[in-house]
């Protein structure tokens, strides 16, 4: 009986791993945007994340966004400089306005999606 109490361990009780609710955390904020339908809100905040990974990830000064920018950023992304001026075009013209359109803040984030896919797929159309 000694012998036998010994050798049995007690159960050890299973730990589930902390769920992550990243994921779940955006769409909430994500849907928040989106009843609240401030799209000029959500059209500065894409361009301040564009302009916050083209100085991380192309070493560009966005502080002027001028033609020689647009020049440097189009070479170094590897994107057209056509697409790449209309882009950088109307970040400034949505920036500078007041109001922002549900489809003009859908256009642009096709275009920044767009801009760094490309980049990302190796120049493929």
């Amino acid at each position: 009986m000694l012998f036998n109490a010994r050798r049995k361990q007690r159960a050890i009780p299973i730990i589930h791993p902390l769920e992550n609710t990243t994921v779940a955390f955006t769409q909430t904020i994500a849907s928040l945007y989106l009843k609240e339908e401030d799209h000029k809100n959500v059209a500065d905040k894409k361009i301040a994340f564009f302009l916050e990974k083209v100085r991380t990830k192309y070493l560009l000064n966005t502080s002027n966004l001028n033609k020689e920018f647009i020049q440097h950023l189009a070479a170094k992304s590897g994107n057209e400089i056509e697409n790449t001026n209309y882009l950088i075009n109307t970040i400034i013209t949505l920036y500078k306005r007041s109001e922002c359109s549900k489809e003009e803040l859908l256009i642009l984030h096709k275009m920044i999606e767009k801009f760094f896919n490309k980049q990302a797929h190796g120049n493929t159309k």
